[in-house]
């Protein structure tokens, strides 16, 4: 970001008010886009990893938990940061409406700028959500195919061959 600023085309970019929010997160939104799809990548992987009958391999459940932490962070931190952008692109709006100034046109580019920033952030946190339900969706169908322990065997066996009996209560 030092670099961006220290070019010459660049010199105003900070200045004014909400100039350094703008540049901000502008590579900011990146950084987000980045890791949001890196966690879509490893679902894809776990998806595409565990064979057409599935993966019932402890080691690979475990791992499906360890990801599942990460997808969650990830909601919480793009939920937060989405919240902090709608306020700078609304109290940028605020001011630009308020003051009628050199910065008046200025501020109006960058309350549009920030706008579009809490857009992509919303779209952000849309791919954080699925891909929470996506790892959700993984760990159902890797639980529903673990065979059952040596303890649950004989208790389904049981079950099975038990009838069902109802209470008879008066006609």
């Amino acid at each position: 970001m030092l670099d961006v600023l220290a070019e010459e085309e660049n010199k105003d970019v900070a200045t004014g008010p909400y100039g350094l929010h703008q540049l901000l997160l502008e590579h900011l939104m990146v950084m987000y886009d980045e890791s949001v799809w890196d966690l879509a990548r490893i679902m894809r992987y776990n998806e595409k990893s565990k064979g057409p009958m599935g993966n019932t391999d402890q080691h690979y459940f475990v791992k499906l938990y360890e990801d599942s932490r990460h997808t969650v962070h990830s909601i919480e931190a793009t939920q937060e940061a989405t919240k902090v952008v709608e306020c700078i692109a609304q109290q940028c709006q605020i001011l630009a409406a308020s003051r009628p100034s050199a910065h008046q046109e200025l501020l109006t580019s960058r309350a549009d700028m920030l706008r579009f920033h809490y857009t992509m952030m919303q779209g952000f946190l849309a791919r954080a959500v699925s891909n929470d339900k996506r790892m959700g969706n993984e760990q159902n169908l890797v639980s529903c195919l673990q065979p059952p322990s040596a303890e649950e065997t004989p208790r389904r066996k049981i079950n099975s061959f038990t009838p069902d009996i109802q209470p008879h209560g008066p006609a």
